[in-house]
């Protein structure tokens, strides 16, 4: 079951680069991106040209998205960007891939998008070949950014949204579900579980002692739900 938000975004983003500790002599220039076709992909124990890769390597850098598709999760940015990689860890229908952030097997909590440098996903024989039997169903591969020598940037980007769901899973009542739960053990060939009388209790007796609550009502969930993040 899934339900999904819809979430707008107002950012602002402020990169800069400090000649000097006094905020007078603050410059402000623009940050080239890296030029992708010459960029270095992190294979685990060593690192390729991405013009090299094959067909069983796929790499994301957040770098290139973060700032338009208001991506704040690891996981966000996989849809669309990475062959074979269904959601979160399942690669090629192969759920419980292995997580590797900087060379260690971490979760995806562990870290922050705006951490990360780049994302590579080894799949098939380049998985297992380097990591062995803990890797039969794919490595992904988190390499966080690092600190350059003699120059000081500060990048600042602030974002709310507002998220309302589309779509909630529907439920049966206690009631109804234990009549079809008794009904499915009969065709099995089974005794039921729940008798009539605790049935007829839940549907018609004491709410209290005999509860039937919907979680998703207006009683316990909000219409919308506000995002703030910087």
């Amino acid at each position: 079951m899934r339900y999904y938000n819809k979430i707008f975004f107002c950012c602002a983003i402020l990169a800069c680069t400090f000649a000097g500790i006094n905020a007078q002599e603050a410059t402000y220039t623009i940050i080239p991106v890296e030029d992708s076709v010459s960029r270095k992909v992190n294979t685990g124990y060593r690192e390729i040209d991405k013009r090299d890769m094959n067909a069983d390597i796929s790499v994301v850098d957040p770098d290139e998205y973060i700032d338009i598709d208001y991506s704040r999760g690891i996981t966000d940015g996989f849809a669309g960007r990475i062959g074979g990689l269904l959601w979160s860890n399942n690669i090629w229908g192969m759920e419980n891939a292995l997580v590797m952030i900087d060379g260690v097997p971490r979760n995806y909590s562990d870290i922050r998008l705006e951490e990360v440098d780049q994302i590579t996903v080894l799949k098939g024989v380049n998985a297992v070949a380097l990591y062995g039997s803990h890797a039969s169903k794919g490595v992904i591969l988190i390499t966080t950014k690092r600190g350059e020598a003699a120059e000081r940037k500060i990048k600042v980007w602030a974002s709310k949204g507002i998220g309302t769901p589309t779509a909630f899973p529907k439920y049966l009542n206690s009631a109804d579900y234990m009549e079809f739960y008794n009904e499915a053990r009969v065709n099995d060939g089974l005794e039921p579980t729940f008798s009539n009388e605790l049935i007829s209790l839940y549907r018609n007796g004491n709410s209290y002692r005999y509860p039937d609550i919907d979680y998703y009502s207006s009683e316990y969930l909000k219409k919308s739900v506000n995002y703030n993040n910087v």
